[in-house]
């Protein structure tokens, strides 16, 4: 039985509706592709796959066959999110789209889809930002990945290899690809591969044997963000010499055509991809939470003395927020809090007034981020006999990663738990933490901060059942629940903390974080791109302060371009040492601080946070108001 078809049935079984939509779409779709004069394919983030037959001026959805989007509040409308499209040049009926971690074919120019399988040595993790497919063969797609390479296949997906294996341009340690922004295959020569690396796009093409690999110089800067690219018949088939077919490359800002081996030109006709345009309240929230420079404080440094001395420091050195642990990392609410569903529980345990806290603060003109960890909670893990808990496949009890001590004296084996994780899926979660947010802003705090917003990624995860999962249901859409239901109910600004790597790329099919999607519900990312953190692999060729220093400023540029003028950048930066170094001497860590924060100030971003879970800033010296705008 061939894929597709056995996707349908399963799918079917699996009690998944197929969504069907065709019908008038009041947007422009987020990727658009030309086909000729008037035909324009396109992608959108809600609304699938776009065809326009007027020049780009309106659009129509064709998604009969494509999964439907599993998000909150469930209405049944709309398909999953869509990271790229493509069509054969020499056949524009044949089109390919792709979900982050599926491929759709169509040969119908959209009507009907099937799916195109995937196979090893693709995996589940990788994830879609390009496709290609060949004019010469139609057999034969390449694949573009954020963080894994290219991939090949000869025979309509029944097999796969990577291919970017032996482009060593593309490799940046630790098994991390740059990521793969376009692909295209030449009309001209079969086999002859054109690749763009990197956000703003670099331009590679091979020759037939793909082992040479030769640079193109591209028309436009880093200002400009590459979105896709193509081959397209050429209008000029009169003229004597004239190619037949021209490369095209679509950014965010301008469509630019290129005569292989000879000249760009800007194409002015063709249509851009959806604009951002802010509502007042989004407005009044970005300006709200922008330019801010902070430190972080636990719960147990939130109240007297060590308050006072931590804001105090806040002043003095030039700064004007504070990040305070009001949820703690074990699920415990740690002001005076009233809430119902968290005195149920038993999550709340006072260690601090939220009245006297935020009072100080605001006399100083201190701006107050309450930070909670969402769907790391021991509380809530054991609440109700651990119906919320993440469960164990092979055990049918709660899971979690186990951790093996050994008492020196006796030898003893004893086993501990030490993270607690509950159900992402799971709607209950989900109201709680919103629920904890809603009365923190009732009670005056500045902006709602949440972390640990991701599933986890330590321990034997193929044993864990999600048993609040609906079917279909991608760990993305689990994320973009909670998030479609807390901006609801929340007002103010939120902020949400992001790994350095999915920051740095377009991930979410192994953690459910996916910096696009976070962008387009919360003001402010945070992304944790502390370089004690990243593989040693990573960056390898830069000495270790050269490293820091590139890890904020390319990972607060890129993270801008990804998340594009939705939310706002404010990288948390690494105040604390770990492993080699903790060997560093006054000046160093102090310059090891200081060119993270240089890095960060020279990109795009709007203020940092300085974590240290002991709260100990000694790494700080003077002021930070050289790196202030």
């Amino acid at each position: 039985m061939k894929k597709s078809a056995f996707f349908v049935i399963l799918i079917a079984m699996a009690g998944i509706p197929l969504f069907s939509a065709t019908g008038n779409i009041n947007s422009r779709p987020d990727i658009i592709k030309e086909v000729g004069p008037d035909l324009h394919y396109g992608v959108s983030l809600r609304n699938g796959f776009l065809k326009s037959e007027d020049g780009g001026r309106s659009w129509v959805g064709y998604n009969e066959g494509l999964p439907p989007r599993m998000v909150y509040p469930f209405t049944g409308s709309g398909v999953k999110m869509l990271t790229s499209v493509t069509y054969d040049v020499n056949d524009p009926r044949r089109v390919l789209v792709s979900s982050p971690r599926e491929l759709f074919l169509s040969e119908n120019g959209g009507d009907s889809w099937s799916e195109v399988s995937l196979s090893y040595p693709f995996k589940y993790s990788n994830y879609i930002t390009s496709l290609a497919l060949n004019p010469l063969d139609n057999r034969s797609i390449v694949v573009g990945t954020s963080f894994s390479g290219i991939f090949e296949t000869a025979d309509s997906g029944q097999t796969w290899t990577r291919i970017s294996d032996v482009i060593p341009e593309l490799y940046r340690g630790a098994g991390f690809y740059e990521e793969i922004t376009a692909v295209a295959l030449s009309p001209y020569d079969n086999g002859v591969l054109y690749y763009l690396c990197g956000p703003t796009g670099e331009l590679y093409f091979s020759d037939t044997d793909r082992r040479t690999w030769i640079n193109i110089d591209l028309p436009f800067g880093k200002e400009e963000r590459a979105l896709s690219m193509n081959f397209i018949r050429s209008d000029d088939n009169d003229t004597p010499g004239s190619p037949a077919y021209i490369l095209q490359i679509n950014t965010d800002k301008a469509s630019w055509v290129y005569n292989p081996g000879r000249n760009w030109w800007w194409r002015k006709d063709m249509p851009l991809p959806a604009d951002y345009s802010p509502d007042p309240g989004k407005m009044f929230r970005l300006e709200k939470a922008s330019g801010k420079y902070g430190i972080y404080i636990s719960s147990w440094h939130a109240s007297g003395e060590r308050l006072d001395k931590h804001l105090q420091f806040v002043i003095d050195k030039k700064m004007n927020s504070i990040i305070v642990d009001m949820k703690d990392d074990d699920g415990y609410l740690t002001y005076d809090s009233r809430f119902s569903s968290a005195l149920e529980t038993g999550a709340v345990t006072p260690r601090f007034s939220i009245e006297e806290l935020l009072q100080k603060a605001h006399e100083k003109g201190i701006y107050v981020i309450a930070r909670l960890p969402v769907f790391k909670d021991s509380v809530l893990y054991r609440y109700d006999e651990g119906r919320y808990a993440l469960k164990d496949k092979n055990t049918g009890g709660t899971w979690g990663k186990l951790f093996k001590n050994e008492d020196e004296e006796t030898g003893e084996i004893t086993w501990d738990q030490r993270e607690f994780w509950v159900d992402p899926y799971s709607e209950f979660v989900w109201e709680y933490n919103v629920g904890i947010a809603e009365e923190l802003q009732e009670l005056g705090v500045d902006e709602i901060q949440f972390d640990y917003i991701r599933f986890p990624t330590d321990g034997d995860l193929s044993a864990i059942q999600y048993s609040f999962a609906r079917p279909g249901m991608l760990r993305i859409e689990a994320l973009e629940s909670f998030l479609v239901m807390a901006r609801e109910k929340i007002h103010i600004p939120i902020s949400t903390d992001l790994y350095g790597f999915n920051s740095w790329y377009r991930m979410g099919n192994w953690n459910g974080q996916n910096i696009e999607m976070v962008s387009h519900y919360v003001d402010v990312i945070s992304p944790m791109y502390y370089p004690s953190h990243f593989p040693g692999e990573f960056l390898s060729d830069l000495s270790y302060l050269d490293r820091a220093e590139e890890i904020y400023r390319e990972g607060s540029r890129r993270s801008s371009l990804l998340a594009g003028q939705r939310s706002l950048i404010r990288p948390y930066v690494q105040a604390f040492l770990m492993g080699p170094e903790l060997k560093m001497e006054d000046e160093e860590y102090t310059m090891y601080l200081n060119r993270q924060i240089k890095g960060t100030e020279e990109s795009a971003t709007s203020g940092f946070s300085l974590w240290n879970a002991s709260n100990r800033y000694y790494m700080v010296s003077d002021s930070f108001t050289d790196y202030f705008r």
